[in-house]
This record gives structure tokens, sequence and C-alpha cells, in this order.
């Protein structure tokens, strides 16, 4: 899609090509590791244009993986011979940062749609208060993200028979009095069910402006050179630099990581007896200590949340000088979007 642009010079034959590869399904193998985002995604492009050169390994659909040579062969395709700002254009760019970005925005948003729908169902085991989603408190708040979690909340809350109103509070002591009243129903709701609408906001605001940046860089001219024919000239610049994606992948990575803690804090609450009200500790319904229940569940959400917050360190600020220098300041834009992907993973 960057190539269709119009402006890296690479003939028709070479995206035709590509076009072919798509249809049928002609996968090259390509290696998750060594590329710094800097001048593009050299290494794993790299192995994309081996590929359709006849060189390396790929796999025709479901297919087992074997000599890309041999598929070619089998298609009838003569091997692609690059020259030029053909074989530059094939290998220069951020098309798999940005791929791996546009998928894991699918998935991020999946996440977030479950994690809402999650949520209700957790404040009705627990007998939550209806008045958390009233979206009076983002009308005063101002944050677009948080007034559409609002909306979603009460639709999937329409009709609940276990979410209750508002505490209706006694009137207060004149100051005269003491004691206190001791029957009196805790007036809210612990945080993961009173703050889901300002968490998930946030984090919706945070899913789409991820969204936003990688369908920009899937529709942008990320290669060096750039041409402008109409204009006549060629223009040696830096638009195969990652950054965009890097940042806008350690931004996700935060919102994924948040989310799966808040899911962790839920599991601990409705397997706590001295916490979810009146059901069983770790909802086993048994002999406590002879069954364990939802214990496991507890635990291992736990281990995974550690396990995310390790990765939880920006990797758009682990710059590493390569090239002689002349790559002096690079993005780690694939390496984050890599990771953040594996977070969706442990989400």
């Amino acid at each position: 899609n960057a190539l269709l642009q119009g402006h890296s010079a690479v003939s028709t034959d070479v995206c035709e090509r590509l076009a072919q590869c798509l249809n049928v399904g002609f996968l090259p193998r390509i290696p998750e590791r060594g590329t710094v985002g800097a001048s593009g995604d050299l290494t794993p492009l790299a192995h994309l244009a081996g590929a359709l050169m006849g060189e390396g390994r790929a796999r025709l659909g479901d297919g087992p993986e074997q000599a890309a040579s041999r598929i070619l062969a089998e298609l009838g395709w003569a091997p692609l011979e690059p020259d030029g700002k053909n074989a530059l254009g094939l290998v220069n760019g951020t098309s798999a940062m940005t791929g791996i970005g546009a998928l894991t925005a699918i998935r991020a948003q999946r996440a977030l749609e479950w994690t809402a729908t999650l949520g209700v169902s957790y404040a009705e085991v627990l007998k939550g208060k209806l008045e958390a989603f009233d979206s009076s408190l983002a009308q005063v708040r101002g944050h677009g993200g948080q007034a559409r979690i609002h909306h979603w909340l009460l639709e999937l809350a329409r009709g609940s028979q276990r979410l209750e109103a508002a505490v209706d509070l006694p009137p207060v002591l004149d100051h005269q009095s003491i004691g206190v009243n001791r029957d009196q129903p805790l007036p809210q709701d612990p945080y993961s069910i009173r703050c889901l609408p300002q968490i998930l906001g946030a984090v919706d605001e945070v899913v789409r402006d991820h969204a936003r940046v990688v369908e920009n860089e899937l529709n942008a001219v990320t290669d060096n050179p750039i041409f402008f024919p109409d204009e006549g000239k060629v223009v040696h610049g830096g638009n195969f630099y990652g950054q965009p994606i890097a940042f806008a992948s350690d931004s996700l990575a935060q919102a994924l990581i948040k989310m799966a803690v808040l899911s962790e804090r839920r599991i601990a609450r409705i397997t706590d007896p001295g916490l979810n009200g009146d059901l069983p500790a770790f909802l086993q319904g048994r002999e406590t200590g002879l069954h364990s229940g939802f214990m496991g569940a507890q635990v291992t959400a736990s281990a995974t949340v550690a396990e995310m917050r390790q990765m939880a360190t920006p990797a758009s600020i682990q710059s590493v000088p390569t090239n002689a220098n002349n790559q002096d300041v690079v993005p780690m834009g694939t390496i984050g979007a890599r990771r953040t992907d594996h977070l969706a993973d442990l989400l």
C-alpha cells in the first residue's frame, strides 16, 4: 500500500507481484528480530524481497514451509530481479512494525470490549451500584473516551436484576449528635467497579489513538528517497523512521497492562471470602482447603500480571547507534510493536 501511493518510483511489475502474493497466500519466512526500525524494517523486508527472488523459505497458505524457489516454480512465476529503486523500495519502510501494529489494534479493541462486558458481569456478581455508570459524570469530566464508556456500560447493564441504584443515605446527624450507624451499607463500591468508566475511558482513548497512528502509517509513504514527479524533484529524508509506531506501541502497552491489572483484581475479589459477599471461598462451594476452586486461576492471574509488568519499559527510548553511527538515533518501533502484541496474548 505504501508503494502504491506513487512516490516510491517502484515499477508496476513489483506492485502486481506483491498483489499476486497476497491473492495466493505466498508467505515468506521473516525473522521477528533484527531490526531497529530506523531505516525502516530493513532486515525483515529483505527476507520478504529475498523470497520474491527465490531465496530463503516461504509457505503457500497453510501449506508446509519450503524453499521459496520451489513455491515460485509451482506457481509458474519467474523469480523477481529487482534493481534500482525497485530493490530499495521493497526493503526501505516501516511495513513490518505497521503490519504488527494493525493486527494488535484490532486485538486491543476486542480486549477493551471484553473488559467492559466482563466489568458489568463482575459488578452484577457483587451487586454493584449503577450510579457509577451515570453519564453525568462524563459530562463534567470532558473526556470523550469516558463518555463513550459510560454509554456502553449503561447499555450493557440495561435490564439488570442485580445492579442496585444509589444507596439511600439517612439524613446527616446534627453536629451535637454522637453515635455510629453500624447497619448502614457502604455507600460506594470498590474502585474496580466504581472507577470502571474512568479506567476504560482512558484505555479507549489510547486504543483509538494507536489505531489512528497505525492507519495513518498504513497509508503513508515511508521509504527513501521520495519522488515528486509533478514538481520534478526527489527528496532525501527520513520517512522510514518508525517513531510514530514506536510511541503508539509503548502507549498501548500500558493500556493493555492496566486492563490485566483490573482483571486480576476482579478475580482476587470474587474469590476472597472476606470481600465477595456471600460467595464461597475461591468459588469452590465445597470443603475449603480440600478443594481449591478458582484459587489456581487467581494465582495464574497474579503471575501473568507480574510478567506483563516486566515488559512495561518503553521500547521507543532504547536507542542504540548502528550503521557506523550513521543511524545514531533509532526508534526500536518493531521491538515495541512485537512486545505490545505479546502483551495482547497475555491479556
